[in-house]
Parts: structure tokens; sequence; C-alpha cells
């Protein structure tokens, strides 16, 4: 019974702020390192200009920026405050935008990432 309450409150917390439990989870240590291990494999060459879609709190966007500039793209305002909250300097910007309808130029970026965590 203990448990299933865990769960429950679990789930209200994440209704509430699921942008600051998306971060807890990410920041998990087997959680970074399966994500370590698959951004490590990306062909990024220095100068790139990567679209983050579906950036969440940005925790990708930050990784990806030590390559070249980055634009991170959410459609929940909740997560993109959140992201906009990290001081990542001049090299990402965060845009609100969905997925089905870009608000971007044809080639604009030099590659695009969208990974499977939302």
């Amino acid at each position: 019974m203990l448990q299933r309450f865990h769960r429950m409150a679990l789930l209200v917390r994440l209704a509430l702020n699921p942008a600051g439990l998306f971060d807890r989870i990410n920041r998990l240590p087997w959680y970074r390192q399966v994500q370590g291990d698959w951004t490590g494999t990306l062909p990024l060459a220095d100068g790139n200009r990567l679209l983050d879609c579906g950036c969440a709190t940005g925790i990708l966007s930050r990784e990806l920026a030590r390559t070249g500039p980055v634009v991170g793209m959410d459609r929940s305002p909740a997560m993109l405050r959140k992201a906009g909250r990290s001081g990542d300097g001049p090299t990402v910007h965060y845009v609100r935008a969905d997925a089905t309808g870009l608000p971007f130029a044809d080639q604009v970026f030099d590659g695009v990432v969208a990974s499977a965590r939302t």
C-alpha cells in the first residue's frame, strides 16, 4: 500500500513540476552514462549548427553546444523556462515550437537531434 502511495505521489509531482522531475531523472548516473555513450558517437564537426528537437530542459542542448551553436526547440513552456534559466550563453538559443511545424528556413542546420526522452 505504501509503495502505491509513493507511485501516486511521484505522478502528482510530475504533473505539478514536469521540468524539475525531468532534470532529476536525467541527472541519475546510469542515465547520464547512457546519454554520454550515444552522444559521443554523433559525427559532429566543430562549428556545426544543430537543432535539438524536443530539447525539454536543455540538458542535451548544452552538451551539444560544446561543438557549435545549438537551437533547442520544445513545445512545453515549462521545460523551456527551466532550460532558459541554465545560463547557457550565446551558443544555445531556445525556441517554443512543435516538430510538426518547424519555424525555420530550409538548410539552416547542419544536423538535427531528436532523443527519445519525451
